[in-house]
């Protein structure tokens, strides 16, 4: 793979800016907004700074006055806000560039924006998921294929309008056999709350399928497997891929599901830096080849079809940390609330 730092030290001009937008920007949308949404910023804007003119000089009262500027000042809110939406457009369109000609110059597929994606991994996986798309994606199919990128997705629940935003980056790596579902929980990205450890992962599994290793390996990540699967663990991380993932990913998370290989940030990958290559393809190159070379002759002797994996294969769902912390708080603020009753009982 090549990480060529002229393509990303090189300024993007404004013919790249302008035929990227043609290829993948739909049609009438200057600066990412559609003409609407121009007219009602702009239209908004005039109405308000008019108002505000025709107001100041009705006549020459104080209050006039005062309530003119005001009216003028907020007539420039709308303004300002679509300079700001310009200068964020440029900056955006001049990252994605750099990632379409990091793709280009690799033959790898370039993805500008996949809406709704099907994937099977956890972050993709939310019930309550209102709005999903993936951003800037690269990938390569054929031998050794992979996907990576930034996946944004609003939740929120049915009763409510109030959406809570998320943004993750990932890369998939396809594996060539159907594996138990397993989970790599980085401890690295944990809050600590007294005895209480609370995981960013975005979800959580019972503890009896908690699964401890050798080495200093459960003080880098908590892994996760079925019940009666732990044999199978056993035999996909192996000593020197628990080595890899301590030396190359130690700070992501990690699931295995299916044929696919997860790895997840809890924060976005800078796509247009070329550190961030750097360390991916690490990952791919050690954490990857090992995963794949370790289980291109996995069997579950459980399933009655070769390649396939038995019914039991998926972990079980546990409470939230939070969910714990959350009662913990409600039961002692009610004890502390009570407390002066609680005393008059024991006089």
């Amino acid at each position: 793979m090549i990480i060529d730092r002229t393509l990303f030290d090189m300024p993007v001009g404004r013919q790249e800016r302008a035929v990227f937008k043609q290829q993948f920007y739909p049609k009438h949308t200057p600066f990412g907004l559609n003409y609407f949404s121009w007219f009602i910023f702009l239209g908004v804007a005039l109405l308000l700074i008019l108002w505000g003119i025709s107001t100041y000089n009705y006549d020459s009262s104080v209050t006039q006055h005062r309530a003119g500027v005001t009216m003028i000042a907020f007539g420039f809110v709308p303004l300002i806000a679509l300079s700001f939406t310009v200068l964020t457009f440029r900056k955006k369109i001049n990252r994605s560039v750099k990632i379409y000609r990091f793709a280009k110059a690799n033959g790898l597929n370039y993805d500008f924006k996949i809406k709704n994606p099907i994937r099977n991994g956890l972050i993709f996986s939310n019930p309550g998921t209102k709005e999903s798309f993936i951003y800037d994606g690269i990938s390569r199919m054929g031998e050794r294929p992979f996907e990576i990128g930034n996946y944004y997705f609003e939740t929120g629940s049915s009763y409510s309008r109030a959406s809570r935003s998320h943004l993750y980056g990932f890369m998939r790596i396809t594996l060539d056999k159907q594996l138990p579902h397993m989970v790599l929980d980085a401890t690295s990205d944990d809050i600590k709350f007294a005895v209480i450890r609370i995981s960013q992962l975005g979800a959580s599994f019972a503890k009896d399928q908690v699964l401890k290793l050798e080495g200093d390996f459960n003080d880098h990540f908590t892994l996760y497997a079925p019940k009666e699967y732990e044999t199978d663990a056993l035999y996909v991380f192996t000593p020197d891929l628990m080595a890899h993932f301590i030396d190359t990913a130690s700070t992501y998370n990690a699931e295995i599901i299916d044929n696919n290989l997860y790895i997840y940030s809890l924060r976005p990958f800078f796509l247009d830096k070329p550190e961030t290559y750097q360390r991916l393809f690490a990952i791919l190159e050690t954490v990857g080849l090992k995963a794949l070379k370790q289980t291109s002759n996995y069997r579950d002797s459980r399933s009655d079809v070769a390649g396939t994996v038995a019914s039991g294969r998926r972990l079980k769902r546990g409470i939230s940390a939070t969910v714990i912390l959350t009662v913990v708080i409600i039961i002692v603020a009610n004890v502390f609330e009570n407390f002066d009753a609680i005393q008059l009982l024991f006089r």
